[in-house]
């Protein structure tokens, strides 16, 4: 069934973080297939090509970016760990993970748009 919608689902929300996390977020036009939305600007196929400018492709894989600085999250193949962009240097991630897996990452994302502190964000690590 296609969901003909503009904005394809997508998760925001904040998880040891600073910014807004946004996960698997991207437009959709209307009678677009849900395989044809995998190829559009920051989308997750555009994504990786980008990243893989940059960075290694093989041992991270971008999964979503934040909502202000556009830095990506990234996913490790190796340790399935969530890491965001260094962006300080360019292909490199920061020395912590934000989150052990993917599941904890969702599971422990507070997306009440109204909470913005840090120390208000209850995401375990």
């Amino acid at each position: 069934m296609d969901i003909n919608l503009f904005w394809h689902p997508c998760i925001r929300g904040y998880c040891n973080t600073k910014e807004s996390i946004v996960l698997f977020s991207v437009l959709k036009k209307e009678g677009d297939s849900s395989d044809e939305i995998l190829f559009y600007e920051n989308s997750l196929i555009s994504m990786a090509k980008d990243w893989e400018e940059i960075g290694d492709i093989k041992k991270f894989i971008p999964i979503g970016w934040l909502g202000y600085s556009g830095g990506y999250v990234l996913y490790e193949v190796s340790s399935h760990n969530i890491f965001l962009e260094n962006m300080d240097v360019d292909g490199e991630v920061e020395d912590k993970p934000i989150a052990n897996s993917l599941k904890e990452l969702i599971n422990n994302m507070n997306v009440n748009p109204n909470i913005r502190e840090k120390e208000k964000n209850k995401c375990c690590l």
